[in-house]
């Protein structure tokens, strides 16, 4: 049986952009995708978090009459995380660590328990940030060379909650400074509309 595999293009907002003629080489990449999009046949998956920034009115380069929008067969819209399923998340890179380096690295309880704790919970991530965040802690619980009784590396609550900290200090700061979060610049460039 032959294998299918279904493209995936993140931050596809590129593609789907305004054209601009101060950006020919972004301009020259849209024509070419847009191009290539008429003769694919299979299914194709584009991603953003920009929909404010399609085109809804672009002409279609091959096909004049059309607008790159009805070109898009199913659209699905993805809600912000609830902090039950942020958990999830979390559960599923500890289980992941656990199964591929478990042998080098223990998840202590005190860090499950501040994974599963308030703080973490009322923490707006999305699934990115929360894996960047987990890979953050294991990285400086590797420095820390932190050892159990078995030789392996803990990764503590300290190392979850120092990551934690920054990230949402540098939020803060980024809040202050545009007087708004990032739910209200994005609506400000007419992006997205958070909920």
């Amino acid at each position: 049986m032959k294998d299918l595999h279904d493209p995936i293009f993140h931050e596809a907002d590129v593609f789907m952009q305004r054209m601009d003629s101060s950006n020919l080489h972004r301009n020259s990449l849209v024509a070419g995708f847009l191009r290539a999009l008429e003769f694919y046949d299979g299914i194709l998956f584009l991603i953003t978090n920009r929909v404010g920034a399609f085109d809804y009115g672009r002409r279609m380069l091959i096909s004049p009459a059309g607008r790159f929008i009805s070109r898009i067969h199913v659209q699905l819209f993805c809600n912000e995380f609830s902090g039950d399923e942020r958990q999830q998340v979390w559960s599923l890179f500890m289980q992941k660590l656990t199964k591929d380096r478990g042998r080098y690295i223990r998840i202590t309880m005190d860090a499950k328990d501040y994974i599963n704790g308030q703080a973490v919970r009322a923490v707006r991530w999305n699934g990115r940030e929360i894996r960047n965040a987990f890979q953050t802690a294991v990285s400086l619980a590797e420095y820390k060379d932190q050892r159990d009784e078995e030789g392996r590396i803990k990764l503590t609550d300290e190392h979850l909650r120092a990551v934690v900290h920054t990230s949402q200090d540098f939020k803060d700061y980024l809040k202050d400074l545009h007087k708004a979060d990032e739910d209200k610049r994005a609506l400000r460039r007419y992006e997205r509309l958070d909920t």
